[in-house]
């Protein structure tokens, strides 16, 4: 138990620091107490879906789109599929592997078919 009360001392020494050092930070305590802590985490959701979405736009997307034409070029049977489509063919995944059909060129190949019955 003496632990607990070690932690919340330390926390509130961080916290009277930080209130000293950065005297701005005392509007947003009033602000916090002012709208409630569930609105002001509310607010900082959003901020960081708006944020997640940037980052996604200008960084994991070009680089994504980036590959997906290498892979092209690599393998033309790699296509992206919806997922209205995957749903009624879920087979259809196997086309989202790069190589997947590549690796089974040379047995289909090698392979005899036959169509007279």
């Amino acid at each position: 138990m003496k632990l607990k009360g070690y932690i919340w001392k330390v926390l509130t020494a961080i916290v009277v620091a930080t209130l000293i050092v950065n005297p701005e930070l005392l509007t947003l305590g009033v602000f916090i107490d002012m709208a409630g802590l569930e609105l002001f985490l509310l607010l900082l959701q959003v901020q960081f879906i708006a944020l997640a979405k940037r980052y996604y736009e200008f960084f994991v997307h070009p680089i994504a789109a980036r590959l997906y034409k290498l892979t092209k070029a690599f393998d033309p049977f790699v296509f992206l599929p919806s997922f209205k489509t995957l749903k009624t063919y879920p087979y259809l995944i196997m086309h989202c592997v790069p190589g997947y059909f590549l690796g089974f060129m040379p047995v289909v190949a090698k392979s005899k078919v036959d169509l007279a019955w």
